[in-house]
């Protein structure tokens, strides 16, 4: 067995390291990613500093 990540902890990792690299990536699957995975996500959130629930914002405002 090899250990992964699923959509969603690669979204929070994404939006926690916050560069334009990762908004990009985020955005990018979010283009690919079912509802459930954006509820899971925003379920995480309270997780996170400010600065990646902030990005979180702006990417879903622009999605």
């Amino acid at each position: 067995m090899l250990p992964t990540v699923t959509t969603t902890d690669l979204i929070l990792l994404k939006l926690d390291a916050g560069g334009p690299q990762d908004a990009w990536d985020v955005t990018s699957l979010l283009a690919v990613a079912p509802e459930k995975v954006i509820a899971e996500v925003e379920e995480r959130l309270a997780d996170l500093k400010s600065d990646a629930k902030d990005l979180w914002q702006r990417i879903r405002r622009g999605a």
